[in-house]
């Protein structure tokens, strides 16, 4: 039988992965990319960071995209203006460079300046 190799990673509401920080240094700047399909609207997509300090999320509050960080330089802030709970495959990127945030999702910006 052939080898499947997976392209992603699925949950049904319950599950979570964990990577490996080594990969991530996000000393000066930081891209995320990565798609989803929802129903749900509330959930954390992604989580780096530790408790007190320095760290990078991406959730779904009200159906809306949230991302948030801080890497030293306070926290910013990025949000979606519409919904993306419709079940829909998204395409997701978040990028900082130093304090400036960009999130775009399909294709749809919203900026950040701390």
């Amino acid at each position: 039988m052939p080898e499947v190799t997976p392209k992603g990673f699925e949950f049904g509401g319950t599950g979570y992965v964990i990577i490996s920080k080594g990969n991530f240094r996000p000393a000066r700047g930081s891209l995320i990319k990565f798609s989803f399909r929802t129903f749900a609207s509330e959930g954390l997509m992604l989580l780096m960071g530790r408790p007190g300090g320095d760290f990078l999320s991406i959730e779904m509050v009200d159906g809306k995209v949230i991302g948030k960080y801080d890497l030293g330089s306070g926290i910013g802030v990025l949000a979606s203006t519409r919904t993306y709970n419709d079940g829909q495959w998204h395409e997701l990127k978040m990028n900082r460079i130093e304090p400036d945030g960009l999130l775009k999702i399909d294709n749809l910006s919203g900026l950040c300046d701390l």
